[in-house]
C-alpha cells in the first residue's frame, strides 16, 4: 500500500493500484472479525488520499493549462485512483463501523477541498450523504 502514491507513472502500476483499492473496499478488510486489519489498510487508504489532495498533481476541473500527454495522462490516473480510494475507505467503514466516524472526516476533507477533481470531490459527497444514513 505504501507505494500505491507511485502508481501514476506507469499504466501497469495504476491498474494494479486500482485493482488493490478495489479488492480492500469490496472485501471490507477481512470481514468482522479482523479489525485490526481493516484498520491498517484503512490508515494505509487515509493516507493515500491525505497525500494526494496536499499534492499538486491533482488539478482543478475548471484549470486550463497547456500541458503534455504525461501529464494529462497522470493527473487522469491520480483522479481514477482517488475515485476508488474514497469508494474504498466508504465500504471499509461501512463494514467496520468503528471507522465510521474518521471515513467522514476523511470525505469531509475532500468535500471541502478546492484542489480535488471534481469526480473525486462528487463521490466523496455522495459517501458522506449515504453514511449519514442509518441504515448504512
Amino acid at each position: 500500500m505504501g507505494r500505491l502514491g507511485e502508481a501514476y507513472d506507469s499504466p501497469d502500476k495504476t491498474e494494479l493500484a486500482l485493482q488493490l483499492c478495489w479488492a480492500i473496499g469490496e472485501h471490507g478488510g477481512g470481514g468482522g472479525s479482523h479489525k485490526d486489519e481493516a484498520r491498517e489498510l484503512f490508515e494505509s487508504l487515509e493516507l493515500l488520499l491525505y497525500e494526494n489532495l496536499s499534492s499538486s498533481r491533482l488539478g482543478m476541473a475548471q484549470e486550463v493549462s497547456l500541458s503534455s500527454d504525461k501529464d494529462t495522462y497522470r493527473r487522469s490516473s491520480q483522479s481514477r485512483l482517488m475515485c476508488f480510494v474514497v469508494t474504498a475507505i466508504a465500504k471499509l467503514a461501512t463494514h467496520h463501523r468503528e471507522l465510521l466516524p474518521r471515513a467522514r472526516v476523511s470525505l469531509g476533507k475532500v468535500a471541502r477541498s478546492r484542489i480535488s477533481d471534481m469526480r473525486v470531490w462528487r463521490r466523496a459527497c455522495d459517501y458522506l450523504g449515504l453514511m449519514k444514513d442509518p441504515a448504512i
